[in-house]
């Protein structure tokens, strides 16, 4: 169905008024409201668009008349609109006519920066409607006619940063363009309007804050990359952030190269806002001017998941639908990576059939590990004296675990004794489905070898004794979690206080020049890759507290959670 919103005039008020009573006569027969727009006539629309401030008009559905609409600002919040009423004939009711009509009254004006409405509570047809518009409710609640109805408020906030496509005819926003380096008059500025306009690889867009527009900014789409044809700030609002907070619009709207040509006066901006410049120089008649393209690469998005009970179902494995996704994704040119407690020997076996692209983060942020070239790019050592007081700590208790220790470039994993059928468990896993290596030792003490990290698995009372001895020890980290494969265990893991999943995202952020990161996890040792994420994302089953921090809550990791946000979300 084809809705559009026409402005009224006069002429109309009197058909206007009749749909209108027909649309609020249930409402009145029910509330027996006497402020109801059924016992309005044509002489309050006459008076409405006799205000300035008002704005009425006729709702057409497939080019006949079914409705109207009226808004108006406030006149003491400059940028916030009332949608004062909306109505449609009984018949065409709940077809989304009202709701597209409400967008179309949005987009109608340049300064919006808030719209807000009203309806009795209990009229939950409207609440889809409004609620399909994208409005919410406020949980604000008010009378109306002596108690008779009880109303609910709902508002919706407008970006500051939207389309002024339709708009670029304005006076207003013409002086603005007016004051660009690519226009320098109104005369200039007003055919360059009129022929975006036209123009369907063009787009314009406005910065609006409190009701006023501060800064426009046109693209011309070339598919691989975005041209900025015009870029202005309002004279008092200069310096304030507001062109940088355009480009910044811009790159995340689009994800591609940005690029500009400017001059000497404006290439200070360009080069604030992280733009590569190359200075070319133009024959204007007998003169050579100096003039700069600019641009600015694509922005960069890492995904970084954890693996066990976010990445890994509950059997501790990649479904094939994981597995599926993920190579799609890589293959789409989606940067992805892990960051997990694990080594490179179980998270390689686990990760072979997925062709990650950029280095994994191991260990809780010890280890960082290219797979394509087999090494580690970043290793983070235990000192030998803070290794000699957990050793000493360790006797005290009486309780051991692992121990692991880097030669050359080969990971050494150590045992003393499998004193406790967790510990043996874990061992025995590793060795029949990864087939990985574990060496025994007498006394870990007389390992010649950089130590790097310790891993006890034991009972809950077990592992916190151990802890309350070893946070005596400065200059390392602890680690301390339940394991999320059984209720009674608990993993503590030591290594250096220079080591963490948040210091090693730091690294990759830095060395691949990502500009956003996001990540997934579900346990307490996820919190520190959290706290290094641009938008942070909790699997449903994850614990309390990473729920807590998260930016919202996803999929568990029986329901490939991880991967199925990424689809619908990466680019």
């Amino acid at each position: 169905m084809n809705v559009e919103i026409i402005p009224a005039t006069i002429g109309d008020a009197d058909a206007l008024t009749a749909i209108q009573q027909q649309a609020f006569k249930r409402l009145y027969d029910k509330y027996h409201d006497e402020g109801s727009p059924y016992l309005r006539g044509a002489d309050e629309i006459a008076l409405w668009l006799d205000r300035p401030n008002v704005s009425v008009y006729k709702i057409h559905a497939d080019g006949v008349l079914c409705g109207g609409v009226s808004f108006c600002e406030r006149n003491d919040l400059p940028g916030e609109y009332y949608l004062a009423r909306i109505y449609i004939l009984p018949e065409l009711q709940g077809k989304g006519i009202a709701s597209t009509a409400i967008l179309l009254c949005e987009a109608t004006v340049i300064n919006a920066s808030r719209w807000t409405l009203d309806f009795p509570v209990n009229e939950i047809a409207n609440r889809r409607c409004y609620e399909k518009a994208g409005y919410t409710d406020t949980g604000e609640r008010g009378e109306q006619s002596g108690g008779a109805i009880t109303l609910a408020y709902m508002g919706k906030t407008i970006p500051a940063f939207r389309s002024i496509k339709k708009q670029l005819d304005d006076p207003d926003i013409i002086k603005l363009m007016s004051l660009s380096v690519y226009e320098y008059s109104l005369e200039r500025a007003a055919l360059n309007a009129q022929s975006y306009m036209k123009n369907d690889a063009h787009e314009s867009y406005g910065w609006v804050e409190t009701g006023d527009v501060l800064g426009v900014v046109g693209v011309l789409n070339h598919q691989d990359k975005i041209e900025i044809t015009i870029i202005s700030v309002a004279e008092n609002s200069r310096k304030h952030g507001v062109g940088r907070a355009m480009i910044t619009a811009l790159r995340e709207k689009y994800r591609m190269m940005i690029e500009a040509e400017t001059d000497d006066d404006a290439i200070g901006f360009y080069r604030k806002c992280g733009f590569e410049t190359v200075a070319i120089y133009k024959q204007y008649g007998e003169e050579k001017i100096r003039r700069w393209i600019c641009k600015l690469p694509v922005p960069k998005t890492l995904y970084i998941s954890d693996l066990d009970g976010t990445l890994l179902n509950r059997n501790a494995e990649l479904s094939e639908y994981t597995i599926d996704a993920l190579n799609k994704l890589i293959a789409n040119g989606v940067q992805f990576s892990v960051a997990t407690a694990r080594t490179a020997a179980t998270s390689g076996f686990m990760l072979e059939r997925v062709p990650i692209n950029i280095p994994i983060i191991l260990m809780n942020g010890v280890l960082i590990y290219d797979m394509q070239t087999k090494r580690y790019v970043k290793k983070e050592l235990l000192n030998q004296a803070k290794v000699e007081q957990i050793l000493s700590v360790m006797k005290k208790t009486g309780l051991t675990g692992l121990m692991y220790a880097l030669s050359d470039d080969e990971l050494i994993t150590y045992y003393e004794r499998l004193d406790n059928e967790a510990l043996k468990a874990f061992v025995d896993e590793r060795v029949r489905k990864y087939n990985k290596q574990f060496t025994q030792i007498d006394d870990f003490a007389i390992a010649d070898t950089k130590i790097i990290y310790f891993c006890f698995l034991n009972t809950d009372d077990n592992i916190h004794q151990l802890h309350n001895e070893i946070i005596k020890i400065a200059g390392i980290r602890i680690e301390m979690y339940r394991d999320i494969y059984s209720d009674d265990l608990w993993y503590l893991e030591i290594f250096s206080d220079a080591a963490s999943k948040y210091n090693a995202l730091q690294f990759l952020r830095q060395q691949h020049g990502f500009h956003r990161v996001v990540g997934f996890g579900d346990n307490l040792n996820d919190l520190p890759l959290f706290d290094a994420c641009d938008e942070c994302y909790a699997v449903a089953n994850a614990k309390p507290e990473v729920k807590e921090i998260s930016t919202a809550v996803i999929g568990g990791n029986d329901v490939d959670g991880v991967v199925k946000w990424m689809e619908e979300n990466a680019k």
